[in-house]
């Protein structure tokens, strides 16, 4: 098998042999499968089960694959290698495919695929306005039943892509891809609309190619281009369609390469199906696209002949487009002398760069001990000798240093950096910072002499590390009016220097709710606070007189306990304990009702209420199966027993 080096996509076809009779396998699970493959000089890719496609027309995609049809094509399975089998750089792979199931049921298979490298080569160093022919990279059916994959359309040999109508539509495109530089030149399509039943004779399917700058389908053949129906249908009805394309019809930025035809048409008849037997595209390069030059060791010289000029003749580029993907550097120039001298005349730039999504425009490094990375000298008289213009959003110049310094000037006698203008230095950095200085360590040595005009929009963020310089007389007399000023806008002088407007209510200078006014007041309210009464002084007035221990014992042992013997009490305690009235010792003994015998560790519980929720006391029995309570006598107690096999007793008593 031949492939075109760097080919994406590649379907490969694969008949598959029991592993025993030799015969066609059919209706392996497709998970079951495995592959690998094996370039020159590189080491095996990892062993891949394959997850299976959905229908035979599907697209490609990388460690796929299908059974064509057990029973006219018994054994043969679509198989889709990934992508990376095929890239550059290699002249051939080997393309293996396992057993991966329990039992085995097929024999392993291989296939050598040589990467061809003549048609990359001739794509690469296409000569302007030559015109060169691209076959569809997929389709994408938008309203239609497939019939075989876009692959069919690679060779004039009447096997055709089919998609029949859905809904008395039929909508699908082709999809191109030229590469970057090129302009598309002419498409051609053959094949034949095929009617469905009752004919009519009025069923068309028409051709379009996407306009990208629009962006919108153009119907660039009407009616001439489209294709009329016809019933009954074959290949000797097969027509030949084409259209001029222009440079409007080949996608930009991230779309760079593509182009798109379309076949589409409604109302159709039921059963109409368009057959595409051929396809393929012209396009022109409009510049020089090198991607790889190899196999060829004479005209590899001959290119590097003209590059360097050695061989008497200079290559005169209109233009020069480097595509690399690979991680070196896309072009590297050593050179003693001046490694890139550009003159442009006009208005328009020397060189123009642009950095591509997080990539820098520009990496400049400089050379080992005292090497420059770029030296700029500006033209005489009044050339500059760089100038930065910010476009849009973009910052004109963004420097970001890691551990090095982001610019480091230093200057011997002369000035490290001269501005002179009606506005030495304009930082605007609104809505962002207008100035940011990441990383100083040293102390900041510089002298202002013109003063400082104008207002800080942003927050003014981060650390000063080091000496700042003294203030003179007039600055430091500034800085205390503007220290007074925000003291008295926050009501700060009046805590030690201004009085307060009201003494009867200072919510004025303590707003309500402030942590000063928590502080006076326990409701938070300023006005509440009376001086004469909450004053520090009045406070300490009234502690002066405060209740002394001999007054609280006089309280406490003096006085009636009638009123004082609610739920909870002290009071409630020393009444149930009958202290100060006398108390009956009062003995219960409990008796296991198994044995009869003393029962050591009963609970006994005595309430004062027939619900047994006021709980008097209560406690264990001891070796004696006896325990003594002191109560109040002429009292009913109820009590509830818990025996240590949990037999629990109720009942009640009146001590006498």
């Amino acid at each position: 098998m031949i492939v075109k080096a760097g080919q994406t996509g590649v379907i490969t076809y694969w008949l598959l042999e029991d592993y025993v009779t030799g015969e066609p396998v059919t209706g392996l699970a497709i998970t079951d499968i495995s592959i690998c493959y094996i370039r020159d000089q590189e080491d095996h890719s990892a062993l891949t089960a394959l997850t299976a496609h959905a229908a035979v027309t599907d697209n490609f995609d990388d460690y796929e694959g299908i059974e064509i049809d057990a029973t006219a094509c018994p054994g043969l399975y679509r198989i889709d290698f990934p992508d990376t089998a095929f890239a550059l750089t290699a002249h051939k792979v080997q393309l293996y495919v396992k057993d991966a199931g329990t039992p085995r049921t097929f024999r392993h298979a291989a296939m050598e695929a040589v990467l061809e490298t003549w048609s990359v080569q001739i794509e690469g160093i296409a000569a302007t306005g030559v015109a060169l022919n691209q076959t569809a990279e997929s389709a994408t059916i938008t309203t239609g039943t497939p019939t075989n994959t876009y692959a069919k359309t690679l060779a004039h040999d009447e096997d055709y892509h089919r998609v029949a109508e859905v809904g008395n539509i039929i909508d699908f495109y082709y999809e191109f891809d030229i590469g970057l530089g090129a302009v598309p030149v002419e498409v051609v399509i053959h094949g034949r609309l095929d009617e469905g039943s009752p004919p009519s004779g009025g069923d068309t399917v028409h051709f379009h190619v996407w306009d990208w700058t629009i962006p919108a389908w153009e119907h660039i053949h009407n009616p001439a281009g489209d294709f009329a129906g016809i019933f009954n249908s074959s290949s000797d009805d097969d027509v030949t369609r084409t259209a001029i394309l222009f440079a409007r019809h080949v996608g930009t930025g991230g779309n760079e390469g593509l182009v798109r035809i379309r076949l589409e048409g409604s109302t159709l008849e039921g059963s109409t199906e368009m057959y595409v037997d051929f396809l393929y595209l012209e396009f022109a390069k409009t510049g020089v696209d090198v991607i790889q030059i190899s196999g060829d060791a004479v005209a590899a010289d001959n290119l590097e002949a003209m590059l360097d000029g050695t061989g008497g003749v200079n290559l005169s580029l209109g233009r020069l487009i480097i595509n690399n993907a690979a991680a070196s550097a896309a072009v590297d120039i050593d050179s003693a002398g001046v490694g890139i001298d550009v003159a442009s005349a006009g208005n328009s730039p020397g060189v123009s760069i642009t950095g591509k999504g997080t990539g820098a425009g520009v990496e400049v490094t400089g050379g080992d001990s005292s090497g420059i990375g770029v030296e700029i000298v500006g033209g005489a008289p009044n050339g500059i000798g760089i100038q930065l213009t910010g476009d849009g959003s973009g910052a004109a110049l963004d420097l970001d240093s890691g551990v090095g310094a982001g610019v480091d000037i230093t200057s011997v006698t002369g000035i490290g950096v001269a501005i002179d203008g009606a506005k030495g230095m304009l930082i605007q950095g609104d809505p962002n910072q207008g100035l940011q200085i990441v990383g100083v360590t040293a102390d900041i040595l510089a002298d202002i002499t013109g003063g400082l005009s104008g207002s800080v929009g942003g927050d003014v963020g981060g650390n000063v590390d080091g000496t700042i310089g003294g203030f003179t007389t007039a600055a430091k007399a500034e800085l205390q009016i503007e220290a007074n000023d925000a003291l008295i806008a926050n009501n700060l002088d009046h805590l030690m220097k201004t009085a307060v407007a009201n003494n009867a209510d200072m919510t004025t200078e303590v707003v309500d709710g402030t942590v000063l006014s928590n502080i006076m007041t326990k409701g938070s309210n300023t006005s509440d606070f009376v001086v004469a009464t909450d004053a520090l002084e009045a406070l300490a007035d009234v502690l002066a007189t405060a209740a002394t221990p001999a007054i609280i014992a006089d309280a406490v042992w003096d006085e009636a306990l009638s009123g004082h013997t609610t739920n909870d009490t002290a009071g409630e305690v020393l009444t149930k304990a009958g202290l100060g009235s006398g108390g009956t010792d009062w003995t219960i003994e409990v008796v296991s009702s198994g044995s009869g015998n003393p029962e050591q560790g009963a609970t006994v519980e005595l309430f004062l209420d027939a619900d047994r929720n006021d709980l008097y006391t209560g406690g264990e029995t001891d070796g004696n199966g006896q325990i003594t309570f002191s109560l109040v006598s002429g009292t009913t107690y109820y009590y509830r027993i818990m025996e240590n096999d949990f037999t629990t007793k109720y009942g009640s008593f009146t001590v006498t």
